[in-house]
């Protein structure tokens, strides 16, 4: 296994680290613009009795690693990449779910392999002196699938042994997936954070703010969740547009276009409603005259309020 180092500490940086130390792999150098930070997660990994690497500047971390993670942001990936002396013997290997290998080319052109290692799953950021906080990330990290990318065979192996120790396993993207597989994790994680803060928005209409109503929402989520990933999205479906109750999505219409600051939650009910249509047929719950029902009541505008 080559010495690791990993330039770039936010959420993603600073939940790899820990969780590579933590699993005894040879972690030797750290870099971050916030060398304070670096220096502070640094003594936590001490502390943890795992591997302690170093706290270096981004530019000298090839003296003391072999294989780099790079886990800066997507728009600052190439430019990082560029600045160091890579050489045949190092592995560049970015984060990003999105990017190609193509933003590691300053590397590949240099004769290093190029790589990139991404964990399907959402991190929040961590305090780099809290061991608790960085557990709790590690153990996320370790239920987690990593998308890899890595044309070179020793390199692959290298990675596939990482993703085993630290992850819940790996499955291989080709360059022209990363857009739609990102997309797909987009749709997965960020969008359902959309709709609960906007489901969290309609609870304070109701007099209710944001930690109840998620208190209040958690159960349902979570019923919701596991009956999507036990069953599957078709059998998980109920409510009314999988019932074909025509009644009661003109009453949320209408509800909803009535908010006088809250039109953009009627539109969005009424493109998700729409999206609903054909996975409500496919279950079998409603014919092709019920869904052509509600898709014309879906598409009309600014519905009086049913009481």
């Amino acid at each position: 296994m080559p010495s690791i180092g990993i330039i770039g500490l936010g959420r993603v940086g600073c939940t790899l680290a820990f969780a590579l130390a933590r699993a005894g792999l040879p972690l030797t150098a750290l870099a971050s613009r916030d060398q304070a930070k670096a220096r502070r997660l640094v003594k936590t990994l001490g502390r943890s009795g795992a591997t302690e690497p170093a706290a270096v500047a981004a530019a000298d971390i090839l003296h003391y690693a072999d294989l780099v993670f790079l886990a800066t942001p997507d728009d600052a990936i190439a430019t990082t990449c560029a600045a160091l002396p890579w050489g045949s013997a190092q592995c560049a290997v970015h984060l990003s779910g999105a990017q190609t290998l193509e933003v590691l080319a300053s590397a590949r052109r240099r004769g290093a392999a190029v790589a990139s290692f991404h964990p399907l799953n959402s991190f929040p950021a961590s305090d780099p002196g809290s061991m608790a906080e960085l557990e709790l990330r590690a153990e996320a990290l370790k239920g987690s699938y990593i998308g890899l990318s890595c044309p070179d065979a020793g390199g692959a192996a290298i990675l596939e042994e990482i993703a085993a120790s630290i992850g819940a396993g790996h499955f291989y993207l080709g360059e022209d997936q990363r857009v739609l597989y990102h997309a797909a994790a987009v749709m997965a994680s960020n969008f359902v954070t959309t709709l609960l803060s906007t489901s969290a928005e309609l609870w304070r209409q109701l007099g209710i703010d944001e930690d109840m109503a998620l208190r209040y929402t958690a159960p349902l989520l979570f019923t919701t969740c596991q009956n999507i990933l036990t069953l599957g999205p078709l059998a998980a479906l109920t409510g009314p547009l999988a019932r074909g109750d025509l009644g009661t999505v003109q009453k949320h219409l209408g509800a909803l276009d009535a908010l006088l600051d809250n039109s953009r939650t009627a539109t969005l009910y009424r493109a998700l409603a729409k999206a609903t249509l054909p996975l409500a047929l496919a279950k079998g719950t409603i014919d092709r005259g019920c869904a052509d029902e509600l898709l014309t009541l879906l598409q009309t505008e600014e519905l009086p309020c049913v009481k």
